[in-house]
């Protein structure tokens, strides 16, 4: 559950990216992809919530969910460390995601997580740094002024 927010997290809808940290590599099954290997370190993912930011940031934040879209079994295993996110009616998570991906030092996903309704390669990344995590947050607010939102979630089970 989101505890602590700078600032609250909008009810209106927009546009995210979650920001997680893998303390080791990880191999996890993310629906009918099967059983995918992300790298340690930090992972973004890009989406979507029209129907609203802070409902959705708060169900990314719990672990005691229905496993539904593919982000929730990669939530599985890394630890949600903050979210970014942009209130509009405009649904920007395709050009948020080519924008990540032509990122200098960006890895993207070898799996369409995120992306099966859409035309993108995928909407999760793999950055080498926290300091390339950075430079995409300030890239992304420079076009798109974003709330950056704290959020609490349990460990990963071992």
């Amino acid at each position: 559950m989101l505890t602590s927010y700078t600032p609250q997290p909008p009810r209106a809808g927009g546009t995210y990216v979650l920001v997680m940290q893998a303390h080791t590599t990880l191999t996890a099954r993310v629906g009918a992809l099967g059983l995918c290997t992300l790298p340690a370190g930090w992972l973004l993912y890009v989406g979507s919530a029209l129907g609203g930011l802070a409902p959705r940031l708060e169900r990314h934040a719990r672990r005691d969910k229905a496993l539904h879209w593919h982000i929730d079994h990669v939530l599985q295993a890394a630890t949600l460390v903050e979210a970014w996110c942009h209130p509009s009616p405009s649904r920007l998570e395709c050009a948020w995601a080519h924008m990540v991906a032509a990122w200098p030092g960006i890895a993207r996903s070898t799996r369409p997580i995120g992306a099966s309704d859409c035309a993108c390669h995928t909407h999760l990344f793999a950055a080498p740094s926290q300091l390339t995590v950075e430079a995409v947050f300030a890239a992304l607010d420079d076009q798109w002024p974003l709330l950056r939102c704290s959020v609490e979630q349990a460990q990963p089970a071992v």
